[in-house]
């Protein structure tokens, strides 16, 4: 009986739809937005106006909501917004000063009464000193600049808009001097897609770090190392960590102790436990967003990030008691690996070892005697990028290009890249998207400002760009990325 009722049901309406005339739906009116552009800059404290051209396809009055917001770097969409939205007009166009610097999303809504539609944008609020090279550089009496190399815009280049900076910290801050600039590092990102710090340290008589925001370079704080700890200065910068407990860099210090710089409150703490390690270097490699801080001496390396380090795990040093550690990298591409190039006491062989990816043994890869002297030692600096198997170091004033598990190029190997006549380099660094490779040199025959900077492609080899007599000795060469 239901079947027979549903059946029946279905006829009268078929029915009564037999004879109906088919009808077009009447569209609605389109919203179009003129204005191509999916990214707006916006200049710190400048009002910005902006006009999206929109054109509506009806009579009726456009209504429009300019909002922004924090971008989400834990969400997997195109325009992930964290948190809610801040509404700044209702307007066609928008007139609005930003008092803030950073990324952030913009979105447009327009409504016509018909449609609604909306636009993303990435809204990018500048400094004006939001990108670009950074070269640590000291003259003659010690004293030490932070020379920045600005990333223009195409519009900026047009223009003929400032480049290069030569003194940013003493420009931003007046009466801030750098004495015998020792390293530099910016902090990795946090949370939020911002990175809170750029840190100098010195080997001044206070053992001076300078903390300033890598936005603006304003300063934050000056913190004398030797009030805490008599007698210590900050040799090197050995990477980024965060945990529970906060966010910080490791540094190792004159008196062969491990330090931690907190990146929070900028204050310094000694690593009760690497009191007496006598550690001589630091390293730190990076593979994906993940740090890794090494710190060695002759025959033993140190991983505290691992354990303790008078425990009784591998962190307690890892021994190669039978070789002499000559220098380490640790590999971008493939797998997580840290390379020891070493020198075996009895018969001054030259080993290559593997370290394993948990960092608690190590399988050796190649042993050989050396036919011809090695182009590579203790002060090699080794710059490694995502985009090659290989990697870059210097020696001798000539940058070589090394594949891990092969033999080292000598001193009759040809080098990747050889910079012009009379330049001695002191520092290697690279692009922040690892495409480019920084060679900083010092020509002492050079009058006026020594120094000089010299771009290179990663893939050929090729020179791309040189800033010649720019700065005094260059020490240290990073990227600052735009937030």
């Amino acid at each position: 009986m239901r079947k027979i009722n549903i059946c029946f049901l279905i006829l009268l309406l078929l029915t009564g739809c037999y004879g109906v005339e088919e009808q077009e739906l009447t569209p609605l009116a389109e919203l179009t937005i003129g204005n191509p552009t999916d990214v707006i800059n916006a200049d710190l404290g400048i009002e910005l106006v902006f006009d999206a051209q929109v054109s509506s396809a009806n009579d009726q009055t456009v209504k429009y909501e300019w909002a922004y917001g924090t971008p989400n770097p834990s969400s997997s969409a195109v325009y992930p917004i964290k948190g809610d939205l801040k509404v700044i007009s209702t307007d066609p166009n928008i007139r609005y000063t930003f008092t803030r610097v950073g990324n952030y999303i913009m979105r447009l809504k327009i409504d016509n009464g018909e449609s609604i539609v909306f636009k993303f944008y990435t809204l990018n609020v500048n400094s004006g000193l939001d990108e670009g090279i950074l070269i640590l550089n000291t003259d003659d009496q010690d004293h030490s600049l932070l020379t920045f190399i600005k990333t223009r815009t195409p519009e900026e280049e047009e223009e003929g808009a400032q480049e290069i900076y030569e003194d940013i910290v003493g420009m931003i801050n007046p009466g801030i001097e750098i004495t015998k600039g020792v390293d530099l590092y910016i902090a990795n990102k946090n949370s939020e897609g911002n990175y809170p710090d750029l840190v100098v340290s010195s080997a001044d008589d206070k053992g001076s770090i300078i903390s300033m925001d890598p936005r603006n370079f304003e300063l934050k704080k000056v913190l004398k190392v030797e009030e805490l700890y008599p007698g210590v200065k900050c040799l090197n910068f050995a990477g980024f960590s965060s945990s529970a407990s906060g966010r910080y860099t490791m540094m190792n210090g004159t008196d062969g102790a491990i330090y931690r710089y907190d990146l929070l409150t900028n204050d310094v703490a000694l690593r009760t436990d690497s009191r007496n390690l006598g550690v001589e270097k630091a390293y730190y490699g990076t593979f994906d967003d993940d740090h890794y801080h090494f710190f060695y001496k002759e025959s033993v390396i140190y991983a505290p990030s691992y354990a303790k380090i008078d425990s009784t795990s591998v962190a307690n040093g890892s021994s190669l008691t039978d070789y002499k550690i000559v220098n380490m990298v640790f590999r971008r591409r493939g797998s997580r690996e840290l390379w020891v190039i070493t020198r075996r006491k009895s018969d001054n062989n030259i080993v290559l070892h593997k370290m394993s990816s948990t960092f608690t043994q190590y399988a050796k890869r190649l042993d050989y005697a050396e036919t011809e002297p090695m182009a590579m030692d203790e002060n090699s600096e080794m710059i490694t990028t995502r985009r090659s198997a290989q990697m870059y170091y210097n020696y001798d004033n000539k940058v070589y290009r090394w594949d891990y598990a092969s033999r080292i190029p000598t001193i009759n190997s040809k080098p990747a890249i050889t910079p012009p006549a009379g330049e001695e380099i002191t520092t290697l660094g690279r692009s922040y998207d690892e495409n480019y490779l920084y060679v900083g040199t010092y020509n002492p025959a050079r009058s006026g400002k020594k120094g000089s900077l010299y771009i290179y492609d990663f893939a050929t080899q090729n020179l791309v760009k040189s800033y010649e007599g720019i700065v005094d000795k260059p020490v240290k060469i990073l990227y600052k990325y735009r937030m």
